[in-house]
């Protein structure tokens, strides 16, 4: 883990222009766009979206 990204999860001051949130970032919006073309009933495609949305935060 990168030193912008623990500063920003200890609540300090960050650069938020930083290669590795900015990658984090561009895969969040990926993965909520992914789920949010999904329907209702894709349920089996929704679970893997958010489990891999959710895999870096345990």
């Amino acid at each position: 883990m990168g030193e912008q990204k623990e500063r920003m999860l200890r609540g300090e001051l960050y650069r938020d222009s930083d290669p590795e949130l900015v990658a984090e970032r561009i895969r969040a919006q990926r993965l909520c766009d992914e789920f949010n073309r999904t329907g209702p009933e894709e349920t089996e495609r929704r679970g893997r979206s958010g489990k891999e949305s959710c895999r870096d935060h345990r």
